[in-house]
């Protein structure tokens, strides 16, 4: 079955820890992703996430979540949060 899933992105007070600014594989988001697909390929960066093996699908973000990113890396504080994100039912499984 091929189709489009919302999936909830929980970003925890401990990836925000172990989260590295300015790095699109080890920001907090990045983690969150990772962590709620099981696949350690997805990047983040700006407004979209992606697939180390599948760069031309990118995956938009919301706005909560690029904002996110801007205060993250330049050392403001940041909270955990949630957020929703469309990603195709097969990436899921990979």
């Amino acid at each position: 079955m091929r189709g489009v899933a919302n999936m909830r992105i929980k970003v925890t007070e401990d990836h925000i820890r172990r989260g590295v600014r300015g790095e699109n594989t080890c920001c907090p988001i990045a983690l969150a992703i990772q962590e709620a697909t099981g696949n350690q390929e997805w990047h983040v960066g700006g407004l979209a996430c992606w697939r180390t093996s599948n760069f031309d699908k990118n995956v938009e973000l919301p706005i909560e979540a690029t904002k996110f990113i801007s205060r993250f890396d330049v050392n403001k504080s940041v909270q955990p949060f949630e957020f929703d994100i469309a990603i195709d039912e097969i990436e899921e499984r990979i």
